[in-house]
């Protein structure tokens, strides 16, 4: 028996359910792919360093050529900035990209601020604080700390809050010294003039403007005073030994012994919406054994992951997780989430409507067709009632309409029948009851054109069999 209209459009909506759950189940598996291809890392890229002649300025410059030439950030470039705190609003303004930046403040003023739109990325190198007396001191002037001129740095960098940190370390009185902020021109500057007495600088070990000071033959190295209590009291920092022959004058080290100071690392950071791609870009390039040589990277050559990601200032962004952690390898890129995170709501409730609109359409059709049954029904029951009269000796007109009876219960069985699916057929209740009803009238119908067929033979018979008698 061929398919009705009603179970083939049921067939085909069947279908289509099951070919839109199986694209939307490979939409992250097809695309994906092509997006990742689509999000390659833009070419552009700005690095914030800090002061010329200090050690930001000239890792960045090294590391913007690296970019350059080894890397799809081709079109990196560095600026200089006022030092750390001038790249973090630099950072969250939008005019840089990455940037690097001095942990371990513990200014008061640092520790109540809470930069959400930061993301950290790596430690670079130590920071080492450089305590640089003038020469015309005597031990003595040192050892009892009588310096009257202070050079702490620009307020915006790092050298300022070490500054400040050694200011306090040493219990110097605000009143009776000079604190001078200066960049590093005007420190080579202060000491050839004799104009400072102790400088603090927070730099790279061999940063350029050591090299300066060290050719003025004005100024010589100090060991970090009660260093221990020092690192008591800031927990950022750790000890660090500058090494005899890391500075040298003329033909002769600069200094004869290994100077104790203290370090904090210099954090490569950047904003939390950063495209994962370009911050893996930039560890792949700066994690390059080469270039880590080149640049003198000591302890992310020897130490890699563990002094990478030691002590974030910030939140560690994706991008970090995904380079260093080798369980942390989503097959989704972070960025196609994100990225797709309106369009997934989007298809989300796109589905969620035609579902309602599928069951809708379905409880119409549904009702639609316990409409139609309702009309069986109530033909049944008008056969019912017409048949009822229809009792005793028919006439051959009374015959057809009880056989047309027949036919039209048999019709609306077959109608019926065609209409409802085999699953509705076991779980409606009406329509078993329509269908038994159907069967019910038509053995009534048969039964009483039998009984008619029997009482007239019998009719015929009898004369025949009182003529014999006869």
């Amino acid at each position: 028996m061929p398919k009705s209209p009603a179970s083939s459009n049921k067939s085909v909506v069947f279908y289509l359910r099951i070919i839109g759950v199986l694209l939307l189940i490979s939409l992250p598996f097809v695309f994906s792919p092509i997006y990742q291809k689509a999000i390659a890392p833009s070419p552009n890229a700005t690095f914030g360093g800090g002061f010329i002649g200090g050690r930001y300025d000239e890792f960045l410059q090294s590391f913007v050529k690296e970019l350059k030439l080894n890397s799809q950030l081709e079109k990196s470039t560095s600026i200089l900035t006022g030092g750390s705190y001038d790249n973090i609003k630099k950072l969250k303004q939008g005019e840089i990209d990455f940037a690097l930046f001095q942990a371990g403040s513990d200014e008061s003023v640092d520790l109540e601020i809470v930069h959400d739109e930061i993301a950290f990325v790596t430690n670079v190198f130590p920071e080492v604080a450089h305590l640089i007396v003038r020469n015309g001191l005597t031990d003595d002037q040192i050892a009892k700390f009588e310096f009257k001129r202070v050079a702490i740095g620009a307020p915006s960098s790092g050298d300022y809050r070490v500054g400040l940190a050694v200011i306090e370390h040493l219990n110097l009185d605000l009143n009776s010294i000079e604190q001078i902020s200066v960049d590093y021109n005007d420190v080579v500057t202060g000491f050839r003039e004799d104009k400072i007495d102790l400088a603090v600088l927070s730099v790279g070990t061999g940063a350029e403007v050591i090299g300066k000071l060290v050719k003025t033959g004005n100024c010589r190295l100090i060991n970090f005073p009660m260093r221990d209590a020092f690192l008591a009291k800031h927990v950022a920092y750790s000890s660090y030994t500058i090494p005899t022959g890391t500075y040298f004058l003329g033909g002769s080290s600069f200094s004869k012994n290994n100077i104790e100071s203290v370090a904090v690392n210099a954090q490569l950071i950047t904003r939390k919406n950063m495209p994962s791609n370009s911050v893996l870009e930039v560890l792949k390039t700066l994690n390059r054994s080469t270039f880590l040589r080149e640049n003198r990277l000591v302890d992310l050559f020897r130490n890699g992951q563990r002094y990478a990601t030691g002590q974030p200032e910030f939140e560690i962004h994706p991008g970090t997780s995904r380079y260093y952690d080798p369980s942390f390898r989503p097959w989704l890129n972070p960025d196609f989430v994100e990225a797709t995170e309106g369009i997934r709501s989007f298809v989300f409730s796109g589905l969620i409507g035609l579902f309602l609109l599928f069951r809708w359409l379905r409880i119409k059709s549904e009702r639609s067709q316990a409409h139609k049954l309702d009309e069986y029904i109530h033909r049944l029951l008008a056969i019912e009632q017409e048949q009822m009269v229809l009792d005793g000796d028919y006439t051959g007109e009374q015959i057809l309409r009880l056989e047309g009876y027949l036919d039209e219960v048999t019709e609306l069985r077959r109608e019926a029948l065609e209409e409802f699916t085999a699953h509705q057929l076991n779980d409606d209740p009406a329509i078993e009851c329509f269908i038994s009803m159907s069967h019910a009238l038509s053995q009534k119908v048969n039964a009483k054109l039998t009984r008619d067929a029997i009482r007239k033979l019998a009719k015929t018979s009898a004369p025949e069999q009182n003529r014999v008698e006869d």
